[in-house]
């Protein structure tokens, strides 16, 4: 399986309301916190699947990574983000449980994040850039309330 959902995402999944491409450090320790606080993010790694499968074995009633913040006073603090569905773009039929499953039970999509290294925005031909392409294609394609 390349992607996982949470049971916090719906019976449908249909309450997954933002889409992160990427899976790095920025992106979970700074605009995922940042979206948890009031939507519903997916992430899905671009290549590879170490993120989403760090989360086997996981019940899916929520799926959680911990970030640990540095307080000013050098005390360390770890926070669980939850999120509510993780995935890979990285095979064929994780590209596709994104954009013919996932897309198609979601009713309305707030964000889409992009924390990719600038290699993969230099030119519209790289696979993020594609990718992207296809999701935003796909969310115009669907009606979906934005």
């Amino acid at each position: 399986m390349d992607i996982v959902a949470s049971k916090s995402a719906g019976s449908n999944r249909e309450d997954i309301d933002a889409i992160c491409l990427g899976s790095g450090r920025f992106l979970r320790s700074v605009l995922v916190p940042f979206l948890s606080s009031s939507l519903k993010p997916a992430v899905f790694q671009t290549r590879g699947r170490t993120f989403l499968d760090s989360f086997k074995g996981d019940t899916n009633d929520a799926l959680r990574y911990p970030v640990d913040t540095i307080q000013f006073n050098g005390d360390t603090t770890t926070s669980e983000i939850e999120i509510y569905a993780a995935g890979t773009l990285g095979t064929p039929d994780g590209k596709s449980q994104l954009m013919d499953s996932l897309l198609s039970q979601m009713t309305s999509l707030a964000v889409i994040g992009v924390g990719v290294t600038e290699s993969g925005l230099q030119s519209a031909n790289t696979q993020c850039m594609l990718d992207l392409t296809q999701l935003i294609y796909k969310v115009f394609e669907g009606n979906m309330k934005c």
